[in-house]
């Protein structure tokens, strides 16, 4: 997937989100996470770091369901871009509907912690 990249700047074509999105989605269902943080890094120093949420939700979610402890690296570098404050990633760092499940909650009943959760942290 990164060679792909590697092509495109040797024929000198800027990706865009789109494909930053699509190489991140490849890396992380093939559990590259090396690679898939070397991807992120190469984002974060392009243009598009702004706009990069979804190549960091992939990232993200791959983290916690391996057990990757770099999740908190993900959601610092989310912070640092203004791309962490949405319910989403408090449900993402929180352990998302698996959580819900192992420990029985209803989903309106997560989501409503959740929310109680999101509430208290932009207070």
């Amino acid at each position: 997937a990164l060679d792909l990249l590697a092509q495109m700047d040797a024929r000198g074509v800027q990706p865009d989100a789109a494909t930053y999105n699509a190489t991140m989605k490849a890396l992380v269902s093939a559990l590259q996470l090396d690679q898939a943080f070397e991807l992120l890094q190469r984002v974060h120093n392009s243009s598009l770091a702004a706009s990069s949420y979804e190549c960091h939700r992939l990232l993200l979610d791959a983290c916690r369901h391996n057990g990757d402890v770099r999740a908190t690296q993900v959601h610092q570098a989310m912070d640092q871009l203004g791309l962490s404050s949405t319910e989403v990633v408090v449900k993402y760092m929180l352990g998302g509907k698996e959580v819900q499940q192992v420990n029985g909650f209803e989903a309106c009943m997560f989501d409503s912690e959740v929310k109680r959760l999101y509430q208290r942290v932009c207070d």
